[in-house]
């Protein structure tokens, strides 16, 4: 299924507005949209209830421990067994966390789903802010909230960005030289809501802190040599090659000259870094921009762009971009690229 979205109500449980996704499923909602009506369209009215993990032995029904087995309330899916202190956090809590963000400080909804299943699920809206990194290179601010079902990921508050032109995605909290931070809380306490906004702040300067980066790297050249080596200490160095028949059957000829054995040792490029170098030269959306060709923020992007439309299989790239292994490098990129 596209992007690992839920299928279980018979469509993508997601419900977005503007532009169709790259997986091109889901459902098209006008952002003033009441919560209510976003939560049918992302199949999120549905909630996780607990039960006592038990078994059947010749003495009868036993209760397994500490256990307690999470499941859907619309159609009774077993979504995963963890212990009795594991706090759940409901779908609609995600969508709940926006409604006075909306209604006083002009947030409007964006998107919200339901992945794995139900294991996760996640909703973002467009926060009042936004500018250009270079002229006519908008970058918006958004919000998100996702959680899971399963222990796989904390329930977490965090700002995220995206560039307009390419809609690459990137978080703003996570190096530890940015001022910017998100909230995480595990499952093992109660998750506040308005402890959380309290905590993140909301204010302008987070986002102010983060503009001033992005320019900072558009006002920095960045060569190709350079661009690959901050590639390779992301993605990794080159890796060893096995020789082609030709190049063997060179080496044998050298060999028989009394020459080098040409050709038996052999790299190549990690195919991210070759990718990426491909899209910082030219190929990447935006990239022949006035004033992000030849920069680090071109870079950036270039990284981004891989990482969100291109890196792995598109049933997990939406999960690994935004939690996992992919937001991991795009962290590793600004980090590198703002030091």
């Amino acid at each position: 299924m596209s992007a690992d979205l839920d299928m279980s109500i018979g469509r993508a449980a997601m419900a977005f507005t503007g532009e169709t996704p790259w997986h091109r499923d889901g459902t098209r909602l006008d952002d003033a949209q009441p919560l209510e009506v976003w939560a049918r369209a992302a199949g999120m009215t549905w909630q996780a209830l607990s039960a006592p993990v038990q078994f059947n032995t010749a003495a009868g029904l036993k209760t397994y421990g500490d256990k307690q087995v999470i499941y859907r309330s619309d159609n009774g899916a077993a979504l995963s067994v963890m212990g009795d202190g594991y706090k759940i956090v409901q779908p609609m809590e995600c969508l709940e966390f926006f409604r006075d963000l909306i209604r006083a400080q002009g947030f409007k909804m964006h998107t919200a789903g339901v992945l794995a299943g139900g294991r996760k699920f996640w909703a973002l809206a467009e926060t009042p802010n936004g500018g250009e990194v270079v002229k006519g290179d908008k970058v918006r601010q958004f919000l998100t909230v996702c959680t899971s079902l399963d222990g796989s990921a904390a329930t977490t508050v965090d700002f995220t960005n995206v560039r307009i032109v390419c809609a690459n995605t990137f978080a703003e909290h996570r190096s530890e030289k940015r001022t910017a931070g998100g909230v995480k809380v595990y499952h093992s306490a109660e998750f506040d809501a308005e402890a959380a906004k309290r905590s993140l702040g909301l204010s302008a300067e987070k986002w102010q802190a983060f503009m001033k980066a992005t320019q900072t790297m558009a006002e920095q050249s960045c060569t190709l040599e350079q661009a690959r080596h901050v590639l390779r200490e992301i993605f990794g160095q080159p890796v060893s090659a096995k020789p082609d028949a030709a190049s063997l059957a060179m080496s044998a000829i050298n060999r028989a000259k009394g020459g080098a054995a040409a050709g038996m040792v052999d790299t190549r490029e990690q195919r991210s870094v070759a990718r990426c170098l491909e899209l910082f030269t030219g190929a990447g959306r935006g990239a022949n921009h006035a004033g992000v060709k030849g920069t680090r923020w071109g870079l950036f992007n270039a990284i981004t762009e891989h990482v969100d439309h291109e890196q792995g299989r598109d049933a997990t790239r939406l999960q690994a971009a935004w939690f996992g292994r992919g937001a991991g490098f795009k962290d590793e990129a600004f980090k590198l690229l703002t030091a």
